[in-house]
């Protein structure tokens, strides 16, 4: 079962939110990892993409 975890983040000037860091270790996301994100009705989903094995960007 998933661990549902909150966290507040604030977006800057440049339309841009940071990620807390615990989350970024738990979730492995390091600079250049790609992540979806979606609307879902009043929402935002952020969901981190698997590499694909011939994606070598």
């Amino acid at each position: 079962m998933e661990q549902e975890e909150t966290a507040i983040a604030v977006m800057g000037t440049k339309g841009q939110i940071v990620i807390p860091k615990k989350l970024r270790s738990e979730l492995q996301i390091t600079p250049k990892t790609k992540l979806a994100i979606y609307r879902k009705d009043n929402k935002l989903v952020l969901m981190k993409l698997d590499p694909s094995p011939v994606d070598k960007s």
